[in-house]
């Protein structure tokens, strides 16, 4: 089956400034992030001590004493290094300073999610809306706990409230065309992700997700072709080509269904899931020839 990748956590005025190169696909951020792509329909959809979203100064009622912009750039500084100690002592001395800075405590809230301790992620980000309505990134990091933990009413909730208060936010919208998908509606996930296309016609994740709801719905010829497109923009997924070889292998092109997974194996050597995948392939690809061999035959 067609699987989804995670959703990978970014924002603020990073964020902003990276919505304008997301056409170059997502390599650069795992660079900086780590962030890793798995199938969320057989684990939990977000790797939230590897997704960061990295905020600078946005409130302006209060504003925020410069101390606090200061040491809250000091907190993204060290989030982006994930030296996770030095950037709590930096968000916590731009909360001395500006104890309602709520960019500094979607940066705890960060944090606090790095470290697994869910429960003080959720108190920190909900502080951060408590100080400003319009923080998308505190939105956007909440709405990925309660996806994790499969409360797909509230993870919906909080991902169209970031996108009411920024519709450019790719990420949110990505996240919401998940939720959507897990929660079986698939036409409206269908709307996001295609919305995403659009916007970003190199975003694979995006190509990723109409490919699953395509599948899902009985549609391999389209999801055929948007895995396609996935592997052409991530040539090095191995992901990619296995659900490649899946749409192939429910349109009956098994001899191509061999290549794809083949291909899947040659990116991922210890995954048994191509492997498996692969030893089908060959079965069905070598009865079809025989089946259209003797067919083929004089009697």
């Amino acid at each position: 089956m067609i699987c989804v990748l995670s959703v990978c956590d970014r924002g603020g005025t990073e964020h902003r400034k990276k919505q304008n190169t997301l056409q170059a696909g997502y390599a650069a951020d795992e660079k900086v992030t780590g962030t890793r792509r798995f199938p969320p329909d057989m684990r939990p959809p977000i790797v939230l001590s590897t997704s960061a979203l990295l905020l600078t100064a946005c409130v302006h009622t209060p504003p925020p004493h410069p101390r606090a912009l200061q040491n809250n750039e000091l907190c993204v500084r060290y989030l982006a290094q994930n030296d996770l100690e030095r950037a709590d002592v930096h968000c916590d001395l731009a909360l001395e300073f500006s104890p309602q800075y709520a960019d500094a405590w979607t940066n705890k809230g960060i944090i606090a999610m790095r470290r697994r301790r869910i429960p003080e992620a959720k108190d920190d980000l909900i502080k951060a809306l408590r100080y400003n309505q319009e923080q998308a990134q505190a939105y956007h990091n909440l709405g990925t706990i309660y996806l994790e933990e499969k409360n797909y009413g509230p993870a919906r909730d909080n991902f169209e409230r970031a996108l009411k208060v920024n519709p450019d936010y790719a990420e949110a919208r990505y996240a919401l065309g998940l939720t959507l998908l897990k929660m079986g509606s698939l036409d409206a996930s269908w709307k996001q992700f295609l919305t995403l296309v659009e916007v970003y016609p190199h975003f694979p994740d995006a190509h990723h997700g109409l490919a699953t709801v395509a599948y899902q719905q009985g549609r391999y010829a389209v999801a055929e072709q948007e895995m396609r497109r996935v592997v052409e923009l991530s040539p090095d997924r191995a992901d990619g080509f296995h659900d490649l070889g899946e749409a192939q292998m429910k349109l009956n092109r098994f001899c191509e269904g061999v290549e794809s997974f083949r291909t899947c194996l040659q990116r991922d050597k210890g995954s048994v899931e191509c492997s498996d995948a692969l030893e089908l392939a060959q079965r069905r690809c070598a009865l079809n020839a025989t089946a259209i061999g003797g067919a083929g035959a004089t009697p």
